[in-house]
């Protein structure tokens, strides 16, 4: 894939929008098959839209747009806290600032929510940690969080074969608020 910043756009999707849902859940799925993360499917991508909290990221090529990124607000859990989940980014086209360019609109969009970026929190593994400390997340203790927030890595279908060795589903939550508010802040200025 070809790419320049100047052909990805960053969409908040809406009703109008429901057409790139199959390809954010495909996208998504390519990294849930090697146990990275968990699947959405496009009934759960549309609940998150129609919630406000879906952003993808678009690569247009001769007319046509193709999700290459997304990023959500995929749960809110019963004491409050939202997870960021489903970001994903084309394998293609990783190193190239987008996953940050979506973290980064999706904390402008939220701050002009009710909810605003308060509470919002995410799992991570071995490949996605990494990620969040460089951003400056702080770690959570597991004991912090409501116990329904780990029914999905109860049922996650990943039989761990698919990992490699010494990663884990889940074995870290950091704080994103912080490093959300800078984002936003950042762009405001």
């Amino acid at each position: 894939m070809n790419i320049e910043q100047k052909d990805i756009q960053y969409v908040v999707v809406d009703q109008t929008h429901f057409g790139l849902l199959a390809q954010a859940s495909a996208l998504i799925g390519s990294y849930a098959e090697k146990g990275l993360m968990l699947e959405q499917t496009e009934e759960a991508l549309a609940r998150m839209s129609q919630e406000g909290s879906l952003v993808v990221a678009l690569l247009s090529e001769n007319g046509n747009r193709h999700v290459v990124g997304s990023i959500a607000i995929t749960t809110q859990w019963p004491d409050g806290k939202r997870e960021l989940g489903a970001w994903a980014v084309h394998e293609e086209l990783r190193r190239h600032g987008i996953g940050i360019q979506l973290l980064e609109a999706l904390a402008v969009h939220l701050s002009g929510t009710r909810e605003g970026l308060q509470q919002v929190i995410a799992f991570a593994n071995n490949n996605s940690g990494p990620i969040f400390e460089s951003l400056g997340a702080t770690p959570l203790p597991h004991a912090k969080m409501h116990p329904d927030a780990f029914v999905p890595c109860q049922s996650c279908h990943c039989d761990k074969v698919c990992l490699a060795p010494g990663q884990m589903c889940v074995d870290t939550i950091f704080n994103l608020s912080p490093v959300m508010q800078e984002l936003s802040e950042g762009y405001n200025k």
